[in-house]
């Protein structure tokens, strides 16, 4: 799974705004798809999207939820990236505790860092995990031990240092947008009646939210 997931990732860049985050390349209904956080796409309905050896596609917006903070593009096929079957995880109670997980992603000024951790609990209509996150990290996907896509990276967590005077990022505490709350038939309808971009050579990350602490 983490070299599938490995060979999946892609970085996420806005054409407008600057900034990146992190996504998975899958194929999803038949076409293929990067799936990323809301919060990196923000209102914009094309992205860029970088694989390998300086190749760049643009892709399509068709789903955003920003309340789940996950959003899925298409896109045209990928020279330097190899596609995952998107697989998604629709269990989202308790039982989810203790499974191992995995994400590949582009945080801050890194290349393809691959992270390990696993589910702490379930709060906020969020997987809360133990595993590194930090800024441009951001909608990289998150995978469980069998290759199901469980939701994406969606923020890291922040606590209070000395009597509240200072906030300080808990990366350790990363919050995972479930998968498992997207309306699936909806998603379908989307992706179905897309039109996928043609392919084109295109420009740097967006900040995560930060959950269960200040915005950014």
């Amino acid at each position: 799974t983490e070299q599938r997931a490995r060979s999946a990732a892609v970085k996420v860049r806005s054409l407008l705004q600057g900034g990146h985050g992190s996504g998975t390349y899958m194929i999803a209904h038949g076409r293929r798809v990067v799936v990323t956080a809301a919060h990196v796409v923000r209102s914009e309905s094309v992205m860029a999207i970088d694989g390998r050896d300086g190749e760049t596609v643009v892709g399509q917006v068709v789903f955003v939820d920003d309340d789940i903070d996950i959003a899925f593009i298409v896109v045209p096929e990928l020279e330097t990236r190899t596609a995952m079957r998107y697989r998604p995880q629709h269990r989202f109670d308790d039982r989810l505790v203790g499974t191992n997980l995995t994400y590949t992603g582009f945080p801050s000024h890194h290349d393809l860092l691959t992270i390990r951790g696993y589910v702490s609990s379930i709060e906020k209509g969020h997987i809360v995990t133990n595993m590194f996150g930090w800024f441009g990290s951001s909608g990289s996907g998150v995978f469980d031990q069998h290759g199901r896509y469980m939701g994406c990276v969606s923020g890291i967590d922040i606590g209070t240092f000395s009597g509240g005077r200072m906030r300080i990022p808990l990366e350790s505490i990363v919050w995972v947008a479930p998968v498992s709350r997207l309306d699936h038939e909806m998603l379908e309808v989307r992706i179905l009646t897309s039109t996928v971009p043609q392919t084109s050579n295109a420009s740097p990350g967006a900040r995560a939210p930060r959950r269960g602490g200040i915005g950014d």
